[in-house]
């Protein structure tokens, strides 16, 4: 095996587990099932699930989707559009001042 080929194959499996990790956090089910509603609605849609994946990361992120095919992006809009515009991103508050010692 190419070292870019392992490389791919590392990069394709972080991209599903976190695909995964957002369902997980949306839905608050276990891993398999979100596997399982990844490889399913990829299946409905006839779209690949690595795409699928791919796709809903990048709207997750809110990210741009103009690079991805639009029925991939139409299916994960489809499956899980509501849970992922009821979302936030919550950022932890900074301290305006890093050297301030504890009173």
């Amino acid at each position: 095996m190419t070292a870019q080929i392992a490389h791919s194959r590392r990069g394709g499996t972080r991209l599903l587990d976190t695909a995964e990790g957002v369902l997980v956090g949306l839905r608050r089910c276990g891993l398999d099932e979100t596997f399982v509603d990844i490889i399913m609605t990829a299946k409905r849609h006839n779209v690949a699930p690595m795409s699928l994946a791919a796709a809903l990361v990048a709207i997750a992120e809110n990210d741009v989707t103009d690079g991805f095919d639009p029925d991939v992006v139409s299916a994960a809009k489809n499956a899980w559009g509501p849970l992922l515009s009821s979302g936030t991103c919550r950022r932890a508050p900074q301290s305006t001042s890093r050297n301030r010692s504890p009173s």
